[in-house]
């Protein structure tokens, strides 16, 4: 037999401890119930809103408003800040967590545009987190950061630079260009794009640098294209590269120590970026300031992929350098190689007759490993 219908008993704060009240207020904001806001305030007219409640005077210091607004609570946010019954029954709207955080910064975080309309009608400041290592840390950035596209809109200032500024650098180490369409092109620092170009480079989002050279509308400097294509190479990101290539980048490229972007692709032994920067004519025989090509930074760095791979791409195996003119057998034996290595050198038949600067064959060259000596002797014998 049915239960009989029983009318929903109405929430009354009467004969509950001070304690007890404030946690049933915390619980009403977070679960967007409005008659207990409504009834706590009603009966209790010097209740203090911004009062943090006993859990959260040992955690991070939330106040009622933070709660509503980190759990979308729209409604309680509106009805808190409109309610102004007496001075402690009023919230402050820009009220901090014990790190300097304001309500806004909340609702910006989770992307809560409507909470964040609310505490924009109501006065709430866009400025950074109160803190030292975090003033950086505005609802502007908060949004930015989730790609909260509807937020950003609200809070985008489009006469601050800084703020554009600010989605570019975040759009070049997340790769999301979808924010940048808010920005305005007149707002591009171009002493920011070296920094947006490396960041992008790091990660290999083509995306992102299509957008950044369709904005500014130039060529990349020949410092901006440097930075980029080396990074990119160090940390193989081949499709970037090849994107570089397309928009003119030289593949030739040194940086003050004479490096460029072979050597580094060498260095790390990424082989598809090796192949693609040969093929589009890169210098295997660029020397850096030390005398070193790529094929010999590799081998130094005891890369054996780099070094297999320069190979298969035709690199001229007896090629000297450094101080000393040393051929790549010189320098396996000097540093005492891995044995796959100087196989690996081994297979292209190295010319045994060549000396370095000292006039040293390498068949005289002391070395600490007996079993790399072996090796090249029964090369020379075969």
């Amino acid at each position: 037999m049915p239960l009989p219908f029983t009318k929903k008993k109405k929430y009354t704060c009467a004969g509950k401890s001070e304690d007890e009240v404030r946690e049933e207020f915390y619980q009403a904001c977070r679960e967007g119930k409005l008659d207990w806001i409504d009834e706590i305030l009603t009966q209790n007219p010097d209740f203090d809103v911004n009062a943090l409640s006993e859990d959260e005077e040992c955690q991070q210091g939330l106040s009622p408003l933070h709660v509503a607004c980190r759990y979308n609570q729209v409604e309680c946010v509106k009805l808190l800040l409109a309610n102004a019954s007496s001075p402690k029954a009023q919230p402050r709207v820009d009220i901090e967590d014990r790190f300097g955080f304001r309500p806004i910064h909340d609702a910006a975080l989770f992307g809560y545009t409507e909470c964040v309309k609310v505490l924009l009608a109501n006065g709430a400041s866009t400025n950074g987190a109160n803190g030292t290592d975090v003033a950086h840390v505005t609802p502007l950035f908060y949004a930015a950061q989730q790609n909260h596209k509807e937020c950003v809109n609200l809070l985008i200032d489009k006469t601050n630079a800084n703020n554009e500024t600010m989605i570019w650098d975040l759009a070049s180490k997340r790769g999301n260009t979808s924010l940048t369409s808010l920005t305005e092109r007149d707002h591009i620092v171009n002493k920011s794009i070296t920094n947006w170009l490396k960041n992008s480079a790091l990660t290999g989002h083509t995306g992102y640098l299509e957008k950044l050279k369709k904005t500014v509308g130039r060529k990349f400097g020949s410092r901006e294209a440097l930075d980029t294509i080396v990074t990119a190479a160090q940390h193989g990101h081949t499709g970037y590269i090849r994107k570089l290539i397309e928009q003119g980048v030289d593949v030739n490229l040194k940086n003050k120590e004479g490096n460029g972007a072979l050597h580094f692709a060498a260095r790390y032994g990424h082989e598809d970026s090796i192949k693609l920067l040969v093929d589009s004519g890169a210098n295997m025989d660029a020397c850096n300031d030390q005398n070193f090509t790529p094929f010999h930074i590799a081998l130094r760095q005891g890369c054996l992929e780099g070094v297999e791979q320069l190979l298969k791409c035709g690199q001229d195996v007896n090629q000297k350098g450094g101080d000393c003119d040393e051929t790549p057998l010189h320098m396996c034996l000097d540093l005492g190689v891995e044995d796959d290595m100087l196989k690996a050198i081994l297979e292209y038949r190295p010319d045994l007759t060549l000396r370095n600067k000292d006039g040293k064959l390498v068949t005289e060259v002391k070395c600490e490993f007996e079993e790399l000596t072996q090796l090249v002797l029964e090369h020379a014998r075969n």
